[in-house]
């Protein structure tokens, strides 16, 4: 996207460009914080919503620190704030009284906000997408790490340590244990219920062979709780505690390792199987049976430290943090995206993401009532606002059940309003209606090449209108716009053929939605054809994902000649043979083209006596035209150039000699005539008619291409 220095009015001589590329990747919560808080005119730091208030239900005007809070997003009128006193000229820049500012009422489309959440959660896209982000970077089972999430686990980090173990450095291997994952953080318990929670969360810890017995003695006081870690925020700190660098070498260290003990059993296996042949008994049979097991469990453990090794070089590389995929806080949309309006009477239109939205702060407040106690109630609260957010982001994800309304409908999450057909993108964005474009359905065009489609006259002479009405000037058939406007609309003959001229340099561009890659809107050279339909060549349906069933295109015209330069270099369905994602070929023979050469290149096998003699190609061709042979009938065709047979050094069948001294030697897929003085006169081959036509066309197409 190319945008200019300066305003509309005033463009600078020398147009500077700049160029604004988006990328999506994870945001920092430093990142989140400065997007949704902004300085306010009289000196604060606005952003933070605090509670779970909406509107006024008497009067429909926003609560104050709530979800439509005017202090926060803006002002609902122009330069008017909630008290409705409007701006006067040289005052204040905001109202002393409400704090809301003078300003547009467009900012609420665009000023976000956020929620301090008490508790860190997951993103669910990272913890229930496949894959599991978050389990494949811990190396982790999913289920493990979900259990985690949502506090029916909690961590078994020792609460009773030993001084010594406090200053010991943690093993790498260690690191990804949840047993080591809180460095040893000194814990104590304050009522006598926990000592029985405690138990129950640390004693069946001491079965996993990679733990260490909780010792009973040396028992120091601590001020802080056994309920520190809970939930996401176990996740978050092992997180932090990961080193990416250290982790991607010891990856990559440990492949080369993995690969080797490949290489030796599989070699080890091959060598069995090759000498277990001479020697076959049980016991090789069993050897060799481990073996292929053993080979199959390492290369599944390759298969999950190489996906593992790819994530970790993505985040190197975008020098993002894992730990992001934990959130602290949560940006909230701005209220015109997710509005209330009111209907007629007293009945009023409320966006599902309010109630999303209030769901996620009452429960953020219950954990904020529930921090001093020292119960199940903590990790009850906890794991009720990550389903809150959870909902939020995508309801019902990963088989869980979605918050419904009244009347049993999900409520639309984040997720909802952004993907699939009605969805932001495909159809607000990738589906806006622009000017010089159509749309049709697309029927198959046989005769077509395959740089060219057929475009409807109709819809030619509406989108090349512009480039009609100025042939016709410049050829001084008409004298006004509005006379060629005319001309055009009386469908006068002549202008099929100023229309033909026009398109012979003009490409197209055609599209189907939904584009899911590059090939997914290609450019082609238009030919004139009757009826409302777009013809195209069958072989380019596969880059559309587009079939004959009634699908529609859309078509669109390129006006500058920059663009069309683009679209015949850069665009043209010739130039777009091959897969840009993958290499592999895009064009592939159909299967009736596949059953059409099957059907040419058979021969009846019953047929063992050959008839008719042809002096060449056309003869043969002709006789089948005239009905006198089948496709599958075989002939003999006097050949004079070379050919191939599958066998080349065949010896004669038979050897025919004449009176004369002349012979004929008969092979069984062709004949060589020769004279008395051993001179080849001419060579019959034997064959069929359908190949005799198949390779008349291959010719053909061979000659047009040169």
């Amino acid at each position: 996207m190319d945008f200019y220095k300066g305003s509309n009015k005033m463009k600078p001589k020398n147009k500077k460009k700049i160029r604004i590329r988006l990328r999506i990747s994870l945001a920092s919560p430093d990142r989140l914080k400065k997007l949704s808080e902004r300085k306010h005119p009289n000196g604060n730091i606005v952003g933070q919503i605090e509670n779970s208030q909406t509107v006024n239900y008497k009067t429909l005007k926003p609560e104050k620190g709530g979800l439509f809070c005017e202090t926060i997003f803006g002002p609902i009128n122009d330069f008017e704030c909630a008290c409705g006193i409007k701006k006067i000229k040289h005052s204040k820049k905001y109202c002393s009284e409400c704090d809301v500012e003078y300003t547009f009422s467009k900012v609420r489309r665009h000023r976000l906000g956020h929620i301090q959440l008490l508790s860190p959660v997951t993103h669910v896209w990272y913890l229930k997408g496949r894959p599991s982000y978050i389990a494949i970077l811990l190396n982790m089972p999913k289920k493990k790490v979900e259990a985690i999430t949502y506090c029916t686990e909690i961590s078994t980090t020792p609460a009773i340590v030993i001084s010594n173990q406090m200053n010991k450095k943690l093993p790498f291997f260690q690191k990804n244990n949840i047993f080591y994952s809180l460095w040893y953080q000194e814990s104590s318990w304050e009522i006598k219920e926990d000592w029985s929670n405690f138990q129950h969360y640390m004693m069946p810890s001491l079965e996993k062979k990679n733990e260490i017995p909780v010792k009973y003695y040396g028992i120091k006081k601590f001020n802080t709780s056994f309920y520190q870690h809970l939930g996401a925020e176990i996740l978050r700190d092992l997180f932090i505690l990961l080193d990416l660098d250290e982790v991607y070498y010891k990856l990559k260290h440990f492949l080369i390792y993995i690969n080797n003990d490949i290489k030796n059993l599989e070699d080890e296996l091959e060598n069995l199987e090759k000498y277990g042949n001479i020697l076959y008994n049980e016991e090789h049979r069993k050897l060799s049976k481990f073996l292929f097991r053993q080979i199959k469990l390492l290369m599944y453990a390759r298969a999950k430290k190489i996906r593992r090794l790819k994530l970790i070089k993505y985040f190197r590389r975008t020098k993002n943090r894992p730990e992001w995929m934990i959130l602290s806080i949560l940006p909230v949309l701005p209220p015109e995206l997710r509005p209330i309006i009111q209907l007629d009477g007293d009945q009023v239109a409320v966006s599902d993401l309010n109630k999303l939205y209030q769901k996620v702060l009452f429960r953020n407040n219950r954990i904020k009532k529930n921090d001093s106690m020292e119960s199940d109630e903590i990790k009850y609260s906890r794991r009720l606002l990550q389903e809150a957010v959870d909902s939020l982001l995508e309801n019902g994800k990963g088989g869980t059940t979605p918050i419904c309304a009244s009347n049993n409908r999900p409520l639309k999450s984040l997720s909802d309003i952004l993907k699939g057909k009605k969805g932001r993108f495909r159809q607000n964005l990738l589906g806006k209606r622009v000017d010089y474009s159509g749309r049709s359905v697309i029927v198959v065009g046989p005769h077509l090449q395959l740089h060219e489609c057929g475009l409807p006259k109709e819809i030619a002479v509406e989108l090349f209108q512009p480039f009609l009405i100025r042939s016709l000037m410049i050829k001084k058939m008409v004298r006004t716009v509005v006379g060629a406007k005319r001309f055009i609309q009386n469908k006068n003959p002549k202008i099929w053929q100023i229309l033909e001229q026009i398109l012979t340099n003009h490409p197209i561009l055609l599209n189907r939605a939904p584009t899911l890659h590059r090939v997914g809107i290609q450019a082609f050279q238009p030919k004139l054809v009757d009826g409302r339909a777009i013809l195209l060549h069958p072989l380019v349906c596969t880059s559309f994902n587009a079939d004959f069933d009634g699908d529609q295109m859309a078509i669109h015209i390129p006006l500058t000649f920059e663009a069309q330069a683009e679209a015949w270099f850069l665009m043209w369905s010739r130039n777009n043979l091959l897969s840009p994602a993958t290499g592999q070929p895009l064009i592939l023979p159909s299967q009736d083209m596949i059953l059409g050469c099957y059907f040419l290149t058979t021969k009846q096998l019953k047929k063992k006596k050959i008839l008719s003699h042809f002096i060449n190609i056309n003869e043969c061709i002709k006789a089948y035209d005239q009905n006198k042979i089948n496709i599958d009938f075989p002939v003999w065709i006097r050949w004079n150039s070379n050919f191939e047979t599958m066998n080349e050094q065949e010896k004669p069948l038979e050897i025919q000699v004449s009176r004369l001294g002349s012979f004929i030697e008969i092979y069984s897929q062709y004949k060589r005539d020769f004279s008395f003085s051993f001179k080849e006169k001419y060579k019959y081959i034997r064959t069929t008619t359908g190949r005799v036509l198949f390779n008349k066309t291959l010719n053909l197409k061979k000659k047009s291409l040169l």
